[in-house]
């Protein structure tokens, strides 16, 4: 499993219709806040230090593009912060199929019934999953690796169809 996404679920092997089941993919950083802030830190006061030096011999302008490499820098570490508490849960009940969704600030929640909903798999890896339900298209782990992606897909299919087929 690669280290940047986990799977959860809520038990193994076939136990007859599931109560209740459910699929976590989220993302998993192993730097705190603190810990992004201090690497920002020791990525750009180098180049800040060494743009110092070239300031002092008269080249001003490599202020700018230190100034300029830093702001990259901080803005790529902002949207990789905001980005670590991505996940994707599916929850499967009796009578509800849930997915909620959290990209960044943005949350979304959806309710389908179970027994409307079937797994669209992807034609190729790198394409993500999608719970279909009439018109309704839900994307499943967007940010998750393909053999997750698969694993939950061809999961949530085996615990679907008993109750679509049975």
């Amino acid at each position: 499993m690669p280290r940047d996404t986990s799977i959860g679920n809520g038990g193994s092997g076939w136990q007859g219709p599931p109560l209740h089941r459910c699929w976590w993919l989220r993302r998993r950083s192993r730097l705190t806040d603190r810990q992004l802030l201090l690497l920002g830190a020791a990525l750009c006061l180098p180049t800040l230090a060494l743009a110092a030096v070239f300031l002092w011999w008269g080249y001003w302008h490599m202020l700018a593009y230190a100034a300029l490499e830093a702001a990259v820098m901080a803005a790529c570490l902002h949207h990789h912060a905001r980005h670590l508490d991505d996940f994707d849960r599916i929850e499967l009940s009796a009578d509800c199929l849930l997915v909620e969704q959290r990209r960044g600030r943005s949350h979304s929640l959806w309710s389908m019934p179970p027994w409307h909903t079937r797994v669209l798999m992807p034609p190729t890896d790198h394409a993500v999953p999608q719970l279909a339900c009439g018109d309704l298209r839900v994307p499943l782990g967007r940010h998750a690796p393909a053999v997750a992606r698969r694993q939950v897909a061809i999961e949530l299919t085996a615990w679907l169809y008993p109750r679509q087929h049975g």
